[in-house]
């Protein structure tokens, strides 16, 4: 049983490699970086493939109780696009349905999420 959840692993790390590697070698790929919190959020978007990767690293521990959410705003709507593991300040997210998104945004919520961000944001950044 061990072994096999190895290999599950081992097999979701490898596609979303492959998955980050097509978005970053993508034609139209948009790069956007910004200091938030005493860490750095990069986000990577190609619209021909409507995906994304946000790149989360050295954001200030958020407690084991909370967890930072990512987010994709379009107009005056935030969709969630991932929620980092709880306590962690470092982590990788690939997305989808990214035409249309204006901004990128960070949050620090309970662990597991919110349904609507909670202000301010840790970060944001205009795509």
């Amino acid at each position: 049983m061990v072994e096999d959840q190895r290999v599950r692993d081992a097999q979701t790390q490898a596609a979303q490699a492959q998955q980050v590697s097509a978005i970053l070698g993508a034609p139209d790929a948009v790069v956007r970086t910004t200091d938030a919190a005493g860490g750095r959020v990069t986000v990577v978007l190609s619209a021909w493939l409507d995906k994304g990767v946000a790149l989360v690293h050295g954001l200030p521990d958020p407690g084991t109780s909370n967890a930072y959410q990512l987010w994709l705003l379009k107009g005056p709507k935030a969709e969630s696009v991932g929620v980092l593991a709880a306590g962690a300040g470092d982590g990788t997210q690939v997305f989808g349905d990214v035409r249309g998104a204006g901004a990128f945004g960070v949050t620090r919520e309970r662990a597991g999420g919110a349904t609507t961000p909670t202000l301010p944001m840790v970060g944001a950044i205009s795509i």
